[in-house]
């Protein structure tokens, strides 16, 4: 895995170098962003890649596995408890940390985008929607979705070209770009590379909306001074394109860029080398041999009974002794476990399904003339006890330095193949029975066994020679019980009386130890034993007829039952499910139930009295003899009721045709009932609706009226007009010059005449400080020299 991952980043890295050293520059932007989102499928994807590469067959001239040993099932497997990886179990649980984050991380962004969506107002424009936002610095787009602010929207203060740009992002799905890299990085969160190509995908949506903008006729100098009104240095959102002032530089620089199609051509195709070597250098290739016809099979099968019969294999230990400590675990086809036995408890058939234990090499010894033959490092390889040797150090030992040796012959894609063409494993007498001394000894305790049934078994030479069809003895006659009916997975129509009384039991008499019973909308509630516990009981009360209650998790110590489907239905459902009937004499399959506990002493007066009662009811249903409980036979049923009279058809017609008049005449008044409510609860909410929206009105109106008082209230009367009299006083005071009738008089003259005569005309004029009044009988005409 290790390996895999970092093939993909090594690949990543490189298509991400090549588009930044050749592709960034180019004008064709869409090109661009075909290849960035290729370079991430690519990284993902090479590394899986396996090409097979054909080669002929090697033939190995020594098999290290007898032929006459018995025939091992394919599918027995051997599990031996091995040490705890603890680095593993760190590393995936950081890995699951990181994916928990990441996933967390990326729900919050949609939810928050969805919830701006939610929040605030849309406006529908072609095929956009623009949501206003009061408090916005900049544009931004996701999906169809285009974030403006409002107060700006509304007085046409964003110009044309930002919502062009912004209309682009959305024409391009440009969001679906970050869509996919978001996804990818919550599965790869720890890739670094992943960031810088969202970077520069993101980058390139840019350059893609400009493009489209430019296109239109904008002018490019009064364009760019928009984006840098608009543009903002804040951090950009996760799942949005928008305008950032980071950015600009490039985007500048390219929309003044014209690549020449030549140009542009040429850089491209030079993508598709780079993608065949990416792929030939991080795929995989195996190796795979071509199928033999029969004479090389046949020369290969003479081949190793020739090199077998030098070989000989010995038993040291029995197969009882090999297996005595072992776990066996029985699967059926589904790997469903089905039993889980100790090696003692095996049956004759279930011991003939193991393989024999490990057989051990006796001892051969080289001759002389293959040390002198093994001297040629050219063509023989020399491992002694598991390390190469020199070849020749083997003139400097003796045949009786040896216990064993092995000799097998290269395949062409071995290691070592062209270094030498034979591999010889030579063992000193300890090395020896070191290395097979744990291959003869019983498995421990921890090892455990599966042995999977009706599937294919090969014998050790590989040639498939049978077929396990055998069902397992010790299942054959184990069987759940249920109320006395045989149920294999089976569905039962009871009443809630006989859920309540439900006894779970097998045919063999092996105890059931536990089960788990589901009632819709209830909690699932677990049982121990065979029978219902009192907060089961309680909660079965609950049930309603048709409900489906389902029983699963039937166990015994060995076994666990399908589960079983039971319907709630009434007693006298004519599909109810009839425990079977016991003639006298006969044994019951339904066991009955223990004996109830004994008067506690410390119980209240009612609390005995109600258990003094169902001990009572129990001695008279059971006996115990000889402290086995037994079920005391049902009473005599009561003397039949004579028939009733039969009626004739007409009248079964007639009394049939009465019941449906009846019934569909309650439906009908049960209908009238509901419009009648229905249309009262309406009046009266709308009549409520009314009412409440008069309140409101009469009081926004007496609200109105008071403000509308308070500012009268606070109003002040205008000051009275002065009198001509005062008006003079006060323009002699400033020093004013008087004229009267175009004749100048003193100021104490002017007094007078107003004294004597108040309907005399006045005016008065003030200009650079020096005030003149006119006083005269007859009107006054003032010009306006402005």
């Amino acid at each position: 895995m290790g390996l895999l991952l970092l093939k993909s980043i090594t690949c990543l890295l490189i298509l991400l170098i090549f588009y930044k050293l050749v592709l960034e520059t180019l004008s064709n932007h869409k090109f661009k962003r075909a290849y960035l989102l290729i370079a991430i499928l690519t990284s993902v994807i090479t590394p899986f890649i396996t090409f097979v590469k054909y080669v002929a067959p090697s033939v190995d001239k020594v098999l290290l596995i007898d032929n006459n040993t018995e025939t091992i099932p394919l599918n027995t497997t051997f599990k031996i408890a091995e040490g705890t990886n603890y680095l593993a179990i760190v590393l995936w649980s950081l890995y699951a940390i990181g994916v928990s984050l990441f996933l967390i991380r990326f729900g919050k962004n949609v939810f928050g985008i969805v919830s701006k969506i939610k929040k605030h107002e849309k406006v529908k424009h072609n095929n956009f929607i623009n949501v206003l936002i009061h408090q916005l610095e900049i544009p931004h787009t996701f999906f169809n979705f285009i974030f403006l602010n409002k107060n700006k929207f509304e007085h046409n203060q964003i110009p044309h070209e930002i919502l062009l740009h912004e209309q682009t992002h959305a024409k391009q799905k440009h969001s679906l770009d970050i869509l996919i890299i978001e996804l990818i990085q919550i599965i790869f969160w720890f890739n670094p590379l992943l960031y810088w190509l969202k970077k520069e995908v993101k980058l390139n949506h840019e350059f893609l909306a400009d493009q489209a903008v430019l296109n239109q006729g904008v002018d490019t100098k009064n364009y760019q001074n928009i984006l840098l009104a608009f543009s903002s240095s804040q951090q950009e959102q996760a799942l949005v394109n928008a305008i950032n002032y980071s950015s600009i530089k490039k985007r500048f620089t390219l929309m003044k860029t014209q690549t020449p199609k030549s140009v542009a051509w040429l850089r491209s195709l030079l993508m598709l080398p780079l993608l065949g070597v990416l792929i030939y250098s991080f795929s995989n290739t195996i190796e795979v041999e071509k199928e033999t016809n029969s004479n090389l099979l046949q020369k290969f099968e003479n081949a190793s009974e020739k090199v077998n019969s030098k070989i000989n294999y010995i038993n040291e230990i029995n197969k009882d002794e090999y297996y005595k400590n072992v776990t066996i675990i029985f699967r059926d086809k589904n790997k469903n476990v089905i039993a889980t036995k100790k090696y003692v408890d095996l049956s004759e058939l279930e011991r003939k399904l193991l393989p024999p234990p490990p057989s051990k090499p006796k001892k051969i010894s080289p001759t002389k003339q293959q040390l002198n033959n093994w001297l040629d490092s050219k063509k023989y390889g020399i491992w002694l006890d598991g390390k190469k040797i020199n070849n020749n150090k083997l003139s400097s030992l003796s045949t009786s330095s040896f216990a064993h040796y092995f000799e097998s012959k290269l395949a062409k894609n071995a290691l070592n193949y062209g270094k030498h063409y034979y591999q010889i494993d030579l063992y000193t007498e300890d090395a020896f029975n070191k290395n097979w001394e744990d291959t003869i000894k019983p498995l421990s305790k921890e090892s455990e066994i599966f042995i999977y049934y009706n599937q294919k078994a090969l014998s050790n030479n590989k040639k498939q020679i049978s077929n396990y069809t055998q069902s397992a003895t010790f299942l054959e006659n184990t069987k759940l019980i249920v109320n006395g009916i045989e149920c294999d997975g089976c569905h039962l129509n009871l009443s809630k009386k006989g859920i309540i009384g439900l006894i779970l039991s097998t045919n063999n008499k092996e105890a059931i130890t536990e089960f788990k019973l589901k009632i819709p909308g209830i909690k699932t509630l677990f049982n121990e034993g065979n029978m219902p516990n009192n907060e089961t009981k309680q909660y079965i009360t609950r049930a309603k007829q048709g409900d489906i209650i389902q029983v699963f998790d039937i166990k015994t110590k060995s076994n666990k039952f399908k589960p079983v489907v039971i319907k709630v239905v009434d007693k006298n459902d004519e599909n109810y499910s009839e425990s079977p009937k016991v003639k006298k004499g006969d044994a019951s399959s339904i066991p009955p139930p223990p004996p109830p506990t004994p008067v506690n002493p410390n119980a209240t007066p009612e609390e005995k009295a109600k258990q003094e009662e169902v001990i009572e009811q129990y001695n008279k249903e059971n006996k115990i003899i000889k402290g086995k409980v037994y079920k005391n036979p049902p009473p005599p049923p009561a003397a039949p009721t004579p028939p009733a009279p039969l009626k004739s058809d007409k009248e079964l017609v007639e009394a049939k045709r009465a019941k449906l008049i009846a019934r569909r005449n309650q439906i009908i008044a049960e209908r009238n009932k509901k419009k009648s409510t229905f249309k009262k609860a309406k009046s009266i909410e709308r009549k409520e609706a009314l009412e409440s929206r008069r309140a409101e009105l009469i009081e926004k109106r007496d609200a109105r009226k008071i403000a509308l008082q308070k500012r009268r209230d606070n109003m002040l009367p205008p000051p009275p007009p002065k009198s001509p009299l005062q008006h003079v006083i006060n323009m002699s005071k400033k020093g004013a010059t008087f004229y009267y009738n175009t004749n100048k008089i003193s100021s104490d003259k002017a007094i007078e005449l107003i004294k004597q005569n108040k309907n005399l005309n006045i005016s008065s004029n003030t200009d650079n400080g020096n005030s003149t009044v006119k006083i005269s009988e007859k009107g006054i005409i003032t010009f306006n020299d402005n």
